[in-house]
């Protein structure tokens, strides 16, 4: 669920299988939702990041942005 900061409202993304259990239609993944946030902040989500102590910090693992999302 999404709001504000240019989301569009009452839509809806996908669908379910008739028992609610897998994507039917256009699945999302938690790194498609991390690249779509990035985004919106103006951060390119396909870059690698260098913690303090040289731990590689990926932002979004090859997630794409959600079309349709914003307004």
């Amino acid at each position: 669920m999404l709001a504000g900061g240019g989301v569009r409202g009452g839509q809806v993304i996908g669908a379910s299988d008739p028992l609610g259990m897998e994507p039917a239609e256009t699945p999302v993944r938690p790194e498609d939702l991390s690249a779509t946030l990035y985004g919106c902040l103006g951060i390119d989500y396909n870059q690698h990041l260098e913690s303090p102590d040289g731990v590689r910090i990926v932002l979004s693992r090859g997630g794409k942005p959600i079309r349709g999302v914003l307004a």
